[in-house]
């Protein structure tokens, strides 16, 4: 008989790393002969960011992006109800309006950056650690920190919680040493979900071949920090010799118009299709190395963006690919020179041990 298995984790309904983990999640969890379903919560409701003005006044100075922001949030929805199982039912934890879960065998938190708690606060960083879960039915999956120190509430939180889990497992081996010095129990480091799928899964998923790519040859740039000098200059060298540059991720009029309503499986087939890919992102980079897409990780100039970095180091160390920044691929002949071979076979090799860790969770 399958479990039925529930996932918890951010709603991300314009987060492109956030809905892609969550489909691969529960892709994952299909082959493992389970029947997930993505409970739907209070994030899913949050409007997306406008400026840095109040919403309603945002939204008569800057009709164009309003405009824009609200179609980029009704093509995620339509993802999320294609390929997600998710609840008809609505958690709140704002209002501790939740839903009883015992219908379900097992109840999965994660992935993304549930338990950052600069991010994820109050009611929510409880019910992203299953405080309303019998412990019996707890288990993360590549519930990602994604800071380097946590103070003295979350603390706490994490020491009465984490030790009651089924299975507990972390994205990042920064998150492992911090939890085992906060709580003393040992914690896994699995692979982001979005690994878990092969490059001719994803393929047939998303059926990418049928997805319309800017012709010729372009550069992907999805780069969420400041743009520091360097990436700048990197840019302006690919433009020089001929690539078109196709930013994701540039709020201006011209840019805002032609990229940023553009779906998940947009952003996917965008970056299959790339000569080359030029991001601070980590999912992007996971992709681009899914793919065989050359990349380098760009340098971000603005440090309140800097939070990536633990996910990233754990990604390029793990697949073998760590000279992949940009402090040390500066030139279009080194972004190009990339041999995937040895980092198909290190994710292949994690993908098995993380799907073992998975499939252990959901025994009785």
């Amino acid at each position: 008989m399958k479990k039925q298995v529930a996932i918890l984790t951010l709603g991300g309904l314009w987060n492109y790393g956030n809905r892609l983990q969550a489909v691969a999640l529960f892709e994952a969890l299909k082959k493992l002969n389970a029947e997930p379903v993505a409970i739907r919560n209070g994030w899913d409701l949050d409007p997306i960011p406008l400026t840095n003005h109040q919403p309603v006044k945002a939204a008569f100075e800057h009709p164009f992006q309003t405009l824009r922001k609200y179609q980029r949030k009704q093509n995620f929805v339509k993802f999320a109800t294609r390929y997600l199982e998710r609840s008809e039912f609505l958690d709140n934890p704002r209002t501790n309006q939740l839903n009883d879960l015992v219908a379900f065998d097992y109840v999965v938190t994660g992935s993304d950056q549930v338990w950052n708690p600069t991010i994820v606060n109050d009611q929510y960083f409880n019910y992203f650690l299953l405080e309303h879960i019998p412990a019996q039915k707890r288990i993360s999956y590549a519930a990602s920190i994604s800071v380097a120190r946590v103070d003295e509430d979350a603390s706490a939180l994490f020491k009465h919680e984490v030790p009651k889990f089924k299975a507990a497992s972390v994205r990042e081996q920064a998150g492992v040493e911090l939890l085992q010095a906060i709580t003393g129990t040992d914690v896994s480091v699995v692979l982001d979900p979005t690994m878990l799928l092969t490059q001719a899964e994803w393929s047939t998923l998303f059926d990418l071949d049928q997805i319309a790519v800017p012709k010729g040859k372009y550069v992907f740039t999805y780069v969420l920090g400041q743009k520091s000098p360097a990436t700048l200059r990197m840019i302006q060298d690919f433009r020089a010799q001929g690539y078109a540059i196709v930013e994701f991720h540039n709020t201006d009029f011209h840019q805002l118009r032609k990229y940023f309503t553009k779906d998940p499986a947009e952003f996917v087939a965008f970056i299959n299709h790339a000569a080359a890919v030029i991001t601070d992102s980590f999912h992007a980079a996971v992709f681009a190395t899914i793919f065989h897409t050359p990349f380098t990780i760009a340098e971000r100039a603005d440090q309140a963006h800097q939070k990536m970095s633990s996910r990233i180091d754990t990604l390029l160390d793990m697949t073998g690919l760590a000279k992949r920044r940009m402090a040390e691929v500066d030139t279009i002949a080194e972004v190009l020179a990339v041999d995937f071979a040895a980092s198909d076979a290190r994710i292949a090799e994690r993908r098995v041990e993380s799907l073992t860790f998975l499939q252990a969770a959901l025994r009785d």
